[in-house]
Formats: structure tokens, sequence, C-alpha cells
């Protein structure tokens, strides 16, 4: 699982077995991800694709720390963390 922000305001997901491509905004700290085309393979069972894409959808703040990325989902519902 991955999430690519590349600095011309687009993103590339990658959600186990599926692809997707978006937009994103910043204004401060607030990060808003708007989720584009999606590939719909069938993964696994165990997958945890689906909720991996509806929480960054969800997204409404960043914080970047050494190497570590931290997303907030809205209404305080839990942090995405990621390390490069």
């Amino acid at each position: 699982y991955t999430i690519e922000f590349k600095p011309d305001g687009s993103l590339h997901i990658k959600a186990d077995c599926n692809m997707v491509n978006g937009t994103y905004t910043l204004n401060g700290s607030q990060l808003s991800i708007q989720l584009g085309a999606m590939t719909m393979a069938m993964c696994l069972p165990d997958s945890l694709s689906d909720e991996y894409i509806r929480l960054l959808g969800d997204v409404v703040s960043y914080v970047i720390d050494g190497d570590k990325l931290a997303l907030a989902i809205k209404y305080d519902t839990g942090i995405m963390t990621f390390i490069q």
C-alpha cells in the first residue's frame, strides 16, 4: 500500500492489487485528496484495498516528521502512518 504525491498536485496510489489516480490540494497542514480512476481487480478476501481507499478519501490533514508521513482522518477517527 503506497501513495505518491507529485509536485503537480496529482497522486498515484497502490492499494493491494489495484491502482488509483487522483489529485490533492494543500492549505497549510490541511490536505484534501480527490480520488479518480481506479482499477477494479478482484483482490484476495483479506485485502484492505477498499478500506485503504475509503480512508484516503477522508483525509483532512497531514504532518511530516523525518521520514514519516501521518495522515489524519476526519472526525478524529484515526491516523494513517507512512514511512518513506
